[in-house]
């Protein structure tokens, strides 16, 4: 256990720094947070998606937030559980930039 955002967290053992879930905008389901490479653009540039639940399993599935163009290496998804709850993506021990949800989607804070 460590102490940080709103308190003590508890360490997530499967970790992986460009996907995240949890219930990111207080609705009582499941959402979905990934990172990924734009190759279309030839530049590297990372895209933050994020997916509100429930999601379905076809092709119509759309992000509810997308922000592209990111310079995320070195960089990761976080998501800290509990009363005031935030997806934030920055560095390790950073505050980073916290995506607020707003109606169906987000707002990017600290961009």
């Amino acid at each position: 256990m460590w102490s940080g955002y709103g308190g003590t967290v508890a360490p997530v053992p499967d970790y992986h720094p460009y996907r995240a879930n949890g219930d990111f905008n207080g609705d009582g389901i499941i959402d979905v947070a990934v990172v990924v490479i734009d190759q279309r653009k030839f530049t590297r540039k990372f895209v933050l998606l994020v997916f509100n639940g429930p999601m379905s399993v076809d092709k119509s599935t759309r992000p509810t937030f997308e922000k592209p163009n990111l310079e995320l290496a070195g960089k990761g998804l976080f998501f800290y559980a509990g009363p005031g709850a935030r997806l934030v993506v920055g560095r390790f021990e950073s505050e980073g930039i916290v995506l607020e949800p707003r109606g169906r989607s987000y707002v990017a804070v600290g961009l």
